[in-house]
């Protein structure tokens, strides 16, 4: 029999099949998960340990423990793991318990890929020298055993089996019109997004038209105009339509681009910082319940899925795109943006807001980086890679900026971005600078250059700043300044 342990009493698990009975227990609506689920506010100030404490695979016991495990939707435990009798490689599970220990590299368990992350486990040996791996496992339905499936020398880049793709979050679902015909740049059958148009009213259905439609005048897209209603008896402009935000048309500017020039997205820079600041007012009101190690990663679960600072691109009066050109967009993350002077990845912005709120709240960096490589494995079974995890740090750095200058100016802010460091292994220390160089070689997008142009703030479709937050008592709240 294995003992497992949940803090306030001891439960007896058959040992042939503990670890699946340990991961259905987990999962949020199973049997018992009540039991053995800790939220996260249970965890206060007088619980709290603080004490870093490695991750650590004894060689003479054959003992795996592991101080910390995030487990999304359920809580954080500790737990000891030893080799199953029988078997070279399967961890079986010796002892589970509740914990509200603080660790610099929390291990990560997904449910639902029955996936756990270890990463800087320390692996003892029986002369007492010590080293440093990221290790993965996977839960085996047959044996109810925890098997390796990856291991590697924490901090050697050049081994880690990592992809250097994130998935950004879900693009918002935005309300637009759908022209019935051209107007002004716009040829019929574009799709304009509201939020680009002024002098408009949205009509119901009605005698001449059987959907909700756009009516009014004189109209300005894209603050260019005025238009005239079309056809003010039947569908106007033409019929609204919801379209996802990554689908929407380009924004239009009086530019071109210089035969042979590989232009990265719009420039974000003066926005983008508009928002951050924005961002810390509105983080600086909310209460102590949404701050903290636990109650600040609470929010950071409940809130995150809006992170996403998603903008259009930019296009000549032709048609033709300026920022970014072909070579320097594609789908998702691999399209780009322009940050203090430099190219980037679409998802770095994100990870960028990831980091500035989790620093605002309170929540340490071992915590974003558990969150991180929670999500990632949720996602698509795999590490969450080193720009994502340089992105944080950079996100952090901006935050102590702005709470040590709140009216830091563009170029304080840029300067901070670039003296970020991220420490990848036990003495390897890489600047924001080279690691976003380097993922940008990674997509082929070296040649990109920074965009000259900046980004129209009516661009902007999906707005962590100014979007409203779920609090922990059931509100949602906007906190405008």
């Amino acid at each position: 029999m294995a003992i497992v342990s949940n803090g306030s009493y001891w439960r007896s698990v058959g040992a042939g099949a503990t670890l699946m009975t340990v991961a259905m227990l987990l999962l949020p609506g199973q049997a018992f998960a009540a039991d053995l689920t800790v939220g996260l506010e249970r965890c206060d100030s007088s619980m709290i340990v603080t004490t870093p404490s490695a991750s650590r695979y004894l060689v003479d016991s054959q003992t795996l423990d592991l101080p910390m495990i995030f487990v999304p939707g359920a809580g954080w435990y500790r737990a000891s793991l030893q080799v199953a009798p029988g078997s070279n490689y399967g961890f079986a599970l010796k002892e589970l318990a509740t914990s509200c220990q603080q660790q610099t590299e929390p291990a990560a368990y997904i449910p639902s890929t029955q996936t756990l992350l270890v990463p800087s486990l320390e692996v003892a040996s029986s002369t007492g020298q010590v080293s440093k791996f990221d290790l993965k496992l996977r839960l085996q339905p047959d044996t109810g055993h925890f098997v390796p499936i990856d291991l590697w020398e924490t901090g050697s880049d050049s081994t880690v089996p990592i992809s250097q793709s994130k998935p950004r979050a879900a693009a918002a679902t935005v309300e637009a019109v759908q022209l019935d015909v051209a107007v002004g740049l716009y040829p019929a059958g574009s799709i304009v997004p509201l939020t680009r148009i002024r002098g408009t009213r949205i009509g119901n259905p009605e005698s001449g038209c059987d959907s909700r439609h756009l009516h009014g005048g004189p109209a300005y897209f894209d603050n260019v105009g005025p238009y005239s209603d079309p056809n003010p008896s039947g569908c106007g402009y033409g019929k609204v339509v919801s379209v996802q935000s990554d689908t929407i048309d380009y924004g239009v500017i009086n530019a071109s681009v210089p035969t042979g020039t590989d232009y990265c997205g719009p420039d974000i820079t003066s926005v983008f910082f508009s928002r951050l600041k924005l961002m810390a007012t509105r983080l600086t009101a909310l209460p102590d319940s949404e701050r903290g190690m636990f109650d600040g990663t609470v929010f950071l679960a409940r809130n995150g899925v809006n992170m996403d600072f998603v903008t259009g691109g930019l296009r000549d009066p032709t048609g033709s795109p300026v920022c970014p050109t072909a070579k320097c967009s594609g789908i998702g993350h691999t399209s780009t943006f322009t940050l203090c002077g430099q190219c980037m990845i679409s998802h770095v912005d994100n990870d960028i807001e990831y980091g500035f709120v989790a620093k605002m709240l309170g929540v340490p960096m071992s915590v974003q980086l558990a969150g991180g490589h929670a999500w990632d494995f949720w996602q698509r079974a795999g590490l969450d890679p080193l720009p994502s995890q340089m992105a944080y740090q950079v996100g952090n750095n901006l935050a102590a900026t702005l709470k040590a200058t709140p009216a830091a100016t563009d170029t304080q802010l840029c300067a901070a971005l670039t003296a970020s460091r991220l420490r990848t292994g036990i003495v390897t220390l890489r600047t924001s600078t080279s690691m976003f160089s380097e993922e940008m070689g990674a997509f082929g997008k070296s040649s990109c250059v920074p965009c000259p142009h900046g980004c129209p703030a009516e661009l902007v479709q999906k707005d962590f700043s100014t979007q409203p937050w779920n609090l922990d008592n059931g509100a949602i709240s906007n906190y405008t300044p």
